[in-house]
């Protein structure tokens, strides 16, 4: 992203997240981009609009480093050149990710390059299509600039990145990264990484949840204080999208759908103890999220949970990449065995699979069920190449 442009997360007065780009000079929100973002991306989620508008910032940056007046261009019709175009192209792919550290920023991965891109084509296809409008009213070069429009918009198209769609690959913990895992959250173990004990607490719980529940991080951020039923041991997953009560900018959201989840009594003792030792003296009711900045009692950001997984990471013995989505592979790779071990139909498992993760749709039950049978099946081929080779006498060697 240009420096002579920068995104802010407006909150309205109803609670919406509004992404917004700035003119990095003028500190003003830049005019074109605040009408696009507002008459065709308004009602998206907050972080889908947010990568709209980081794209188009890339854009903007393009034209400036290039001295390419785009409003002149798009009047004109003569929008960019096929060599620009390429360039275009090719700045975006090798642009830096944002929201991460110099240490951390790293090249786009090709999923993100083609996502921008094709942000990009329809903001120009938005600009285009509301100069063609105009147009129609004076009544002059309507037809040649169409068809300009339209052959850029293919030349544009036919540049995009191809993604291949692959079935993931990733997996969970290894059991001996399990326990580690579960000595480094114990607050009592000397493996643990933080030192002071709210820390500790607040750390022990949240990993416990991800662990236990294989929850998303935005759901974990999200969660109120209502959400959990102390009589019961249950913890309710509750979308409350454009909550007006966060503070947050950058508001956590549960993506997946509401559900009722099942705590162990050791969790369910842990989040009543933390709730009442911990929490109640930071934020002495001004607010009823969970998880909390242990200095101040703010709602936890998600960069502030980043610093837990990052710090987590220094544990010897667990992974580099260690994230809370590691966590959610490692519950559903668990879920796997124990639908194994209770003998649970495929069918049911992916059901049952599909309810405790809060998918919408079948697909990334089955997806998960598939690596599983995938696993099962090479398994028993290993089995099978063992039993013919113990059939195999030294002297036919």
């Amino acid at each position: 992203m240009s420096a002579a442009t920068f995104v802010r997360v407006l909150v309205l007065s109803g609670g919406e997240r509004l992404p917004t780009l700035f003119d990095g000079a003028t500190r003003q929100p830049i005019f074109d981009p605040l009408v696009y973002v507002t008459t065709r991306l308004r009602g998206r989620a907050a972080n889908t609009v947010h990568q709209h508008v980081v794209a188009i910032s890339g854009l903007l940056a393009f034209c400036s480093e290039r001295c390419i007046q785009l409003a002149d261009r798009v009047r004109s019709g003569r929008l960019l050149a096929l060599h620009e175009l390429d360039g275009l192209v090719g700045a975006i792919g090798t642009s830096k990710s944002t929201g991460k550290s110099k240490s951390q920023q790293r090249g786009l991965s090709r999923v993100t390059w083609a996502n921008r891109l094709r942000a990009i084509r329809t903001y120009l296809s938005w600009l285009t299509t509301r100069r063609l409008q105009q147009l129609a009213h004076e009544g002059a070069d309507y037809g040649r600039y169409q068809v300009d429009r339209e052959q850029f918009l293919a030349e544009f198209y036919a540049r995009l990145p191809s993604v291949k769609v692959k079935a993931s690959s990733k997996s969970g913990l290894k059991p001996r990264e399990r326990e580690q895992l579960l000595a480094a959250v114990d607050p009592s173990h000397s493996a643990n990484p933080w030192t002071r004990n709210r820390v500790r607490a607040r750390n022990g719980l949240m990993l416990k949840l991800f662990y236990e529940l294989g929850v998303r991080r935005g759901e974990l951020l999200a969660l109120c204080l209502e959400d959990f039923n102390a009589r019961e041991s249950r913890l309710s997953i509750v979308r409350r999208p454009d909550n007006p009560k966060d503070p947050r900018r950058r508001q956590p959201v549960v993506k997946t759908e509401e559900r009722v989840l099942q705590l162990s009594p050791e969790a369910a003792a842990e989040f009543l103890r933390y709730v009442l030792r911990e929490r109640a003296p930071l934020v002495r009711g001004r607010h009823g999220f969970v998880f909390v900045e242990t200095r101040g009692g703010a709602p936890l950001s998600a960069s502030g949970l980043d610093k837990v997984f990052s710090q987590l990471r220094t544990v010897k013995g667990l992974p580099q990449d260690l994230t809370s989505h590691t966590l959610r592979h490692d519950w559903n790779d668990r879920f796997s065995d124990t639908a194994d071990e209770k003998r649970i139909p495929s069918g049911d498992e992916a059901r049952l699979r599909k309810y405790l993760q809060g998918w919408r749709w079948d697909g990334s039950a089955q997806r998960y069920n598939r690596r599983h049978i995938v696993k099962r099946a090479n398994e028993a081929l290993l089995d099978m190449q063992a039993q013919v080779i113990g059939r195999v006498s030294p002297d036919e060697n």
